[in-house]
């Protein structure tokens, strides 16, 4: 299900592409719901791409939460809630290697109720609950779901994804 331009995603060669520009934003989102999950995936993007994961995500409400993805070898100064694998406007990372522009990174989000992990290439670059931005609910009312879509969101730039893994935890 995609959410902005259908014709921004195309499948190529086994690996999802997603070619965005100032008309073309938008999320590609899972058919149905996840509440616990592992989702592990590769990415690559051109320079100066933003992206980002997307989870507990409602198909009429674009106020998710988001794992970032964005190119980091820009001048650009982004905060530790900017980087990618931070919990985008929330929650900052740790400082990890993030392979060369254009280079296939991995990586892994672990979401088991308010619980959210997230690892960059093997580390560990985030570890937090959802319940420490309780207050924060109004602005992102993703904060309160115990369920929702996950998927793939680009507002910029060229991104490549591939082996891209989903593991329901639900009992």
């Amino acid at each position: 299900m995609a959410n902005g331009d259908k014709a921004a995603w195309r499948l190529e060669a086994g690996t999802l592409v997603v070619r965005a520009n100032e008309k073309a934003r938008g999320w590609l989102l899972s058919p149905r719901d996840y509440a616990d999950f592992v989702l592990r995936f590769e990415f690559r993007f051109e320079r100066g791409a933003n992206s980002g994961v997307t989870f507990r995500a409602r198909p009429d409400d674009n106020k998710a939460l988001e794992i970032q993805l964005i190119d980091e070898s820009g001048p650009q100064r982004l905060r530790p809630d900017q980087r990618t694998g931070a919990l985008y406007g929330l929650a900052g990372v740790l400082p990890s290697e993030l392979k060369p522009t254009g280079a296939w990174n991995a990586m892994k989000l672990e979401v088991r109720g308010p619980s959210v992990k997230v690892w960059r290439n093997g580390k560990g670059v985030l570890d937090t609950d959802l319940i420490l931005f309780a207050d924060r609910a109004a602005t992102i009312p993703a904060l309160t779901h115990a369920s929702g879509r996950v998927g793939f969101q680009n507002w910029g730039g060229t991104v490549w994804f591939r082996k891209v893994e989903i593991l329901d935890l639900a009992p």
